[in-house]
């Protein structure tokens, strides 16, 4: 927990600059009840790129879909391939089984050279398969468009993989609007949401017209270290509030413009789970991802047995916690889909 040490922030230095938006945080004096941890990109990173590629079939072990997730993933660890990759699996609510491999790099020309040549045919019509349907999901935010929170600054998670450091403990934590107030394009940007995504189908293929500022959350733990009262805290008290919470999102998160919730086991290459999860949400407008946050009992019931965990276990707590949120111009977005049901994705926000 910190001291009496001025606190850093959240935006690294080089992103920062004068604000025209008034920040969430009212008081310079306000020290976050537990430390929080930013992962740090290079200073010369500009942009990152992070790809959602997804096998989807109605029986969990289609033998297709396994053996093309497996071709893609030793696609990834060739040239161009990117820095850090994870695998998870999640059972929708309509019964389909969804192999996923998410990427991330910073290299936007090794991307399109690598995309060019091995993850464009992911959604070609040549791809098409009976039973199996192909997603690609990609994501390119400026870094001025994302942020990360950790509570470990020894565990990194998705794109903290591609960071240069961990940041020292930082101010912006623990009241509602913080995450705003990390985001450093908000110091000048609303980032309001605009539009609607909308397909364009040729066959089986589905092609996404995108909205701008759509932003993505994904948001995750690692339990696989903790243990005796902690593990059964997290089991019995934590898992099934995140579960409640998400399985609200999935359901019914569209009243608060969440386009798609989608809560995944991740695995090893063999499909082992490895004791951690994340979710993966898509919204129309970061102010309704914060709505929700402020206003829903099931968030509600996620942050208390959260700040339960941290009262109770301190700085000996061995479960993981993390985010990353990014607000994602028009431009840098790429959704497509091949042969999968009408809810995945961006698909469901024709469907509704």
């Amino acid at each position: 927990m910190n001291g009496n040490h001025e606190l850093d922030s959240a935006i690294a230095p080089h992103l920062r600059v004068p604000r025209s938006n008034t920040a969430r945080l009212r008081s310079m004096g306000y020290r976050p009840d537990f430390d929080s941890f930013t992962s740090r990109l290079a200073s010369s990173v500009e942009q990152v790129t992070i790809a959602y590629f997804g096998a989807q079939s109605v029986d969990g072990d289609n033998p297709a879909a396994l053996a093309s997730i497996q071709d893609l993933g030793r696609s990834m660890t060739l040239a161009n391939g990117p820095i850090h990759s994870d695998r998870a699996l999640w059972v929708d609510d309509w019964g389909f089984t969804n192999r996923f491999i998410v990427a991330y790099w910073t290299d936007g020309y090794a991307f399109d050279e690598w995309f060019a040549v091995d993850g464009a045919a992911w959604t070609a019509e040549t791809h098409f398969m009976d039973g199996v349907g192909f997603f690609t999901e990609v994501v390119r935010p400026t870094v001025d468009r994302l942020e990360t929170i950790f509570t470990s600054n020894a565990h990194p998670e998705g794109l903290a993989n591609l960071a240069e450091s961990m940041s020292e403990p930082f101010i912006e934590a623990g009241y509602w609007g913080s995450m705003r107030d990390r985001l450093p394009i908000t110091q000048t940007d609303p980032v309001a949401g605009a539009g609607t995504p909308s397909g364009t189908s040729s066959g089986a293929r589905v092609v996404i017209a995108p909205q701008h500022n759509l932003a993505l959350i994904r948001s995750g733990q690692d339990f696989s270290e903790t243990a005796g009262p902690e593990r059964a805290f997290f089991l019995e008290e934590i898992e099934p509030t995140l579960r409640a919470g998400m399985d609200f999102l999935r359901d019914e998160g569209r009243s608060f413009g969440c386009y798609a919730n989608r809560y995944m086991d991740v695995v090893d290459e063999n499909e082992e789970f490895v004791e951690k999860r994340f979710a993966v949400s898509l919204w129309s407008d970061l102010s309704g991802l914060e709505l929700w946050a402020k206003s829903h009992p099931t968030h509600a019931k996620i942050f208390a047995s959260a700040m339960r965990h941290m009262a109770e276990f301190g700085s000996t707590a061995e479960l993981h916690l993390y985010h990353e949120v990014m607000v994602v111009e028009r431009q840098h977005q790429w959704f497509e889909y091949l042969n999968c049901h009408d809810k995945t994705g961006l698909l469901g926000v024709d469907a509704t």
